[in-house]
């Protein structure tokens, strides 16, 4: 879906601006954002940065990333973090055959820009980190019953591994495993009954 705001009127802008306003308060919730005001003022600000830049099209996950943006300049960090990992699609619901019909939450590590330039298994690690530790509240309504499903892990797995074959698949193994790991500690942290299943996308 592509919000057109090229030629608006204010009452289209309004249009966009309950669209953020909602998906702010979908993804964060009461717990991570307090006041429906927030979300509000942050939509009003995304709505006012795209109409001095003359208001070009504003494509939905577009409009999320400028979103999270405006929220971490506001200090609220948390908040922008599930923005822009859900808003941006980098985190994503979807089913799977393999799981009985059960939600699988993936992650896709191409989105996180993994390239032969920047290519490093420690980086990585840290972002997974900091993604599975933002993404972990979708687990706590089912006390860590799921499916962390891992997207594009084998061609990220080879750009970290030089495109060496053996390497690659030795890294795919070490990334789904370091995820278990991750997965193991949150459950215990969150007082989980189970912990999520890690499984690998590509097939």
């Amino acid at each position: 879906m592509i919000w057109d705001t090229s030629g608006a009127t204010s009452e289209c802008r309004s249009v966009v601006v309950t669209y953020i306003a909602d998906e702010i308060n979908g993804i964060c919730g009461k717990d991570v954002l307090l006041r429906t005001s927030d979300a509000e003022e942050v939509a009003r600000a995304v709505e006012d940065y795209l109409e001095l830049r003359g208001a070009p099209e504003g494509e939905p996950r577009f409009l999320m990333v400028l979103a999270a943006r405006a929220l971490s300049a506001v200090g609220a960090g948390d908040a922008a973090r599930r923005v822009y990992l859900f808003g941006s699609g980098l985190v994503s619901p979807s089913e799977w055959e393999i799981t009985g019909g059960d939600a699988v939450w993936t992650v896709d590590l191409l989105g996180m820009s993994v390239n032969a330039e920047s290519a490093h298994e420690m980086l990585l690690l840290v972002s997974l980190h900091i993604i599975i530790d933002a993404m972990a509240g979708v687990w706590d309504a089912t006390e860590g019953k799921g499916t962390l499903g891992l997207r594009h892990v084998c061609a990220t797995a080879r750009v970290l591994s030089g495109g060496n074959g053996r390497g690659a698949s030795s890294s795919a193994t070490e990334i789904r495993d370091w995820c278990r790991a991750k997965l193991g500690q949150l459950a215990q942290s969150r007082g989980w009954t189970q912990t999520p299943q890690v499984i690998n996308l590509d097939g």
